[in-house]
């Protein structure tokens, strides 16, 4: 989709969403009225500005999360210098995707000689979303895992959306890009990150469950922020946080339908919900890498099913960390730092970055825990 059109239908998708504004804004504060929150008013009209209009077209959410009308980071002026770096696209028959860089900036490196490769899958409910919206948080990770003296790569896998495909047509392009990676790419297994946000995060556990299967090496660590762990949205975080999270139930249980339709649940049980017992299932021991960090708002809807699957691991054997960040909604990272990516891009290529993008150095030292 081309920039013209991206802005197009944003701009029809902001009109449908003026035209609910007078409601949403008045469910809002009849709640506030009858009920006590612990959120600003500012923070609540946000975030209902989010969860609650209804009717606005798939074309339209995809299109306001197009890379067409994203920041041009490889323009900026922390980054042209080093711009032919940034961004480069792989297209194979069976592994669509984007290097967002190989090597810190300004130091490339081939990915199979970096210490670390993230394997990245964006989220979005399975029906929208693309890699590159997570690269500026990237490029800053990068920065500080290189004061470490570690060195980064970061690919991001494209994948299929529903509704035009359903499960496990994901998966199998997971799978397909993870031996990529590993046998032509020749990125040691051990070295591999696999990283995932939201419905990322499920796709990250999908894709560790059929490594497991086909008794693949393993990749040695994995990074779930806000994972979709359960696709039948029915914890009891739904309802408590239901009017502090971005999320809504609804919209949920529509995307999930879409992707793992009920008819095929039975089939795919295993990773509907990755809480539920499964006669014969593995261990999350033989099934997670050697570490795992996983993070979550208190606000999350998701926060209840991620500590009850981290509880779960523990039990198994398996070496997970878990922080919960008080307060925060589900896509935490982005709700701190999006305000602050303009400032990020504007510093020079030796600036010091330091506190600018708060959550992305949250995660670089989440990252740094679990390689130590």
């Amino acid at each position: 989709m081309d920039r013209i059109s991206s802005i197009a239908i944003g701009v029809y998708a902001v009109s449908l969403l003026l035209v609910q504004l007078p409601l949403v804004l008045g469910q809002l504060l009849v709640r506030r009225l009858t009920t006590t929150t612990d959120i600003t008013l500012k923070r609540d009209f946000i975030l209902a500005l989010v969860r609650e209009p209804r009717g606005i077209p798939l074309a339209a959410t995809r299109a306001i999360a197009s890379p067409s009308i994203q920041p041009d980071v490889p323009a900026s002026n922390r980054f042209k210098s080093i711009k032919d770096t940034i961004c480069h696209p792989v297209s194979t028959p069976q592994v669509k995707g984007l290097w967002h860089f190989q090597g810190p900036p300004g130091k490339p490196t081939k990915a199979s000689a970096c210490d670390k490769v993230i394997f990245f899958i964006h989220g979005g409910a399975y029906i929208f979303g693309n890699s590159q919206a997570s690269l500026v948080q990237h490029l800053r990770i990068a920065e500080v895992l290189d004061g470490h003296n570690v060195k980064l790569a970061v690919f991001g896998l494209k994948y299929s959306f529903a509704p035009e495909n359903q499960w496990p047509k994901p998966v199998n392009e997971a799978l397909a890009a993870y031996r990529w990676l590993t046998e032509e790419e020749g990125v040691d297994p051990s070295n591999v990150v696999l990283m995932g946000e939201s419905a990322g995060g499920h796709l990250v556990m999908s894709l560790l469950y059929e490594i497991s299967r086909q008794q693949l090496r393993r990749p040695g660590h994995a990074c779930l922020m806000f994972p979709w762990l359960n696709l039948t949205n029915r914890s009891t975080s739904f309802d408590r946080n239901k009017h502090k999270d971005l999320l809504s139930q609804p919209n949920l249980d529509w995307a999930a339908e879409k992707m793992v339709p009920l008819s095929v649940r039975d089939k795919y049980a295993e990773i509907v919900d990755f809480n539920r017992p499964v006669p014969g299932a593995r261990s999350l021991k033989d099934v997670l890498p050697t570490s795992t960090w996983i993070s979550v708002g208190s606000h999350d809807v998701f926060v209840d099913d991620i500590v009850r699957f981290v509880k779960r691991a523990q039990n198994d054997g398996a070496r997970v960390d878990l922080e919960i960040e008080p307060d925060l909604p589900h896509g935490w990272n982005a709700f701190l730092d999006l305000s602050s990516v303009s400032g990020y891009l504007s510093l020079g290529p030796r600036d010091d970055a330091k506190g600018v993008l708060k959550a992305a150095e949250k995660i670089a030292n989440g990252l740094l825990s679990i390689f130590r």
